[in-house]
């Protein structure tokens, strides 16, 4: 999975079989969104929301702020895994 999940749009029916292990993973993480975090297009991490109050998730809207949670979480993660390679050479 290399893009944004919403839970609310796979209990919907979109693309649930193609992502039926995925919807598995969020309904017992309580996760409403995962993001993954990709790096020279390999997966490197997931970033997994959830809320304590039941609430309608504007899709739109979580999209776009994701998108750069994203970026910036897998350039932090870029960066990190540089300084540690350099550090152990």
């Amino acid at each position: 999975m290399k893009e944004v999940v919403v839970r609310e749009e796979l209990e919907k029916g979109v693309h649930l079989k193609s992502y039926s292990r995925s919807f598995q993973s969020m309904s017992w993480l309580e996760a409403e969104v995962s993001i993954p975090l990709v790096s020279k297009g390999s997966l490197i991490g997931m970033i997994n929301l959830a809320i304590d109050v039941p609430m309608r998730f504007n899709s739109t809207r979580i999209l776009n702020c994701s998108t750069c949670w994203q970026n910036q979480a897998a350039i932090a993660i870029e960066k990190r895994e540089a300084l540690r390679r350099s550090e152990t050479v």
